[in-house]
C-alpha cells in the first residue's frame, strides 16, 4: 500500500512541478516576469535556473544569463536547448561588464562548441541550424569559420526542410550584410513560399536598409494582402514610424494588429502590446491629432507604467 501512495505522490508531483513550469513559461512569453520570479524559488534546481537565465536575457543582462544558463547546462548537458540558448547568450554578452567572461578566441571556442554538440545531438533544431551556420560563415577560418560549413548545413537542412533552409539563406544574406542579394532572393522565395511571412519580412527589411522604402512597404502590404500576420501588420506600422511615411496605413495596420491579438489571446494579459499602442500613439502625433495620439499613448502606460517612450511624449504633447 505505501509503495501505491509513494508512486501516486511521486506523479502528482510531477505533474504540479509541470502545471508551474508552464504557468512560468506563460509569465515569461506575456511578459510578467515579476510575476514568473515569484513562481521560480518553488520549481526544481535545473527549471530556477533555466527559467532564471531567460528572464535576466529579457531584462537586457546576457551577461547573467549566460552564467546561470552554465549552471543549468551542467545539470543536463544533454538537451539541444539548453546548449543552444546557453550559446546565444554567450554571444550577446560583452566582456567589459565582466572580466570573467571568455573574449576572443576563447569566446569563439566556446560558442561553437555549444552549437556543434546540439547539432549534433539534434541537427533539426531550428535555432542551432541557424545560428551554426551563422557562425561558420560569420567568423574569420582562423577561429573556426568555414563557409563549406555553412554551405553543407543548409544542404542537409533542405533535406528534410527545403523552406527553413531557403529561409536561413535569406537570413545569412541579410545579417551578412548583403542587402542585395537578400533582396533578390528574398522575392524568389516569395514567390515559392507565399503563406510565409517571415520572407516578406526579411525582404522588405534589406529594401529598407538601402533606402528603397516604396519597395519595402510594397513588400509589406503583398504580404498582408496574402495573410493576416500580425508580424507584417506591426512591422508596417513600426516602419511607418522609422521612416515618418504612410501613416494612415500605418495607423489601420496597427489597429488590426490589435484587432488579431485580441483574437489570438483573448484571454491572456498581453503587457507586450504597449508598443503598439505607443506606435499608435506617436503616429497620431505626427498627423497632428493631438488627442488620438494621448489616447494611445496612455494605453501604452496603462500596459507599461515605465515605458520612457511613451512618457515622453505624452509629456511633451501635454
Amino acid at each position: 500500500m505505501l509503495k501505491y501512495y509513494c508512486l501516486i505522490m511521486m506523479i502528482l508531483s510531477s505533474s504540479l512541478f509541470s502545471i508551474s513550469n508552464k504557468k512560468v513559461e506563460k509569465l515569461i512569453a506575456t511578459d510578467q516576469l515579476n510575476e514568473a520570479e515569484k513562481i521560480i524559488p518553488s520549481l526544481k534546481k535545473f527549471e530556477q535556473y533555466y527559467f532564471t537565465g531567460l528572464i535576466e536575457n529579457l531584462k537586457g543582462n546576457p551577461e547573467k544569463a549566460y552564467f546561470i544558463m552554465e549552471k543549468a547546462l551542467k545539470l543536463k548537458d544533454d538537451d539541444p536547448d539548453i546548449l543552444y540558448k546557453t550559446a546565444k547568450f554567450l554571444l550577446s554578452t560583452d566582456n567589459s561588464k565582466d572580466a570573467n567572461l571568455p573574449s576572443g578566441k576563447e569566446k569563439v571556442d566556446k560558442t561553437f562548441d555549444f552549437l556543434k554538440k546540439g547539432y549534433k545531438l539534434n541537427p533539426k533544431h531550428k535555432g542551432l541550424i541557424f545560428h551554426l551556420a551563422l557562425e561558420y560563415q560569420i567568423v574569420p577560418w582562423f577561429y573556426g569559420g568555414d563557409d563549406d560549413e555553412t554551405e553543407k548545413i543548409l544542404s542537409d537542412t533542405y533535406k528534410f526542410d527545403e523552406e527553413y533552409s531557403d529561409l536561413c539563406k535569406l537570413r545569412l544574406f541579410f545579417f551578412g550584410g548583403d542587402m542585395d542579394d537578400a533582396g533578390s532572393f528574398g522575392e524568389k522565395c516569395i514567390e515559392k513560399y507565399s503563406l510565409n511571412p517571415n520572407f516578406y519580412f526579411l525582404t522588405a527589411r534589406s529594401y529598407f536598409m538601402r533606402n528603397m522604402n516604396d519597395k519595402g512597404f510594397e513588400v509589406l502590404d503583398r504580404g498582408i494582402s496574402k495573410i493576416e500576420s500580425t508580424k507584417l501588420l506591426s512591422y508596417y506600422g513600426n516602419y511607418s514610424v522609422k521612416k515618418k511615411l504612410n501613416y494612415d496605413k500605418g495607423i489601420e495596420y496597427l489597429k488590426r494588429y490589435l484587432k488579431l491579438k485580441d483574437k489570438i489571446n483573448i484571454l491572456d494579459n498581453q503587457p507586450r502590446l504597449f508598443r503598439a499602442n505607443y506606435l499608435l500613439g506617436k503616429l497620431y502625433h505626427l498627423k497632428n491629432d493631438y488627442e488620438n495620439a494621448k489616447t494611445y499613448l496612455k494605453k501604452s502606460l496603462e500596459l507599461n507604467p515605465n515605458y520612457s517612450k511613451s512618457k515622453k511624449l505624452l509629456i511633451m504633447i501635454k
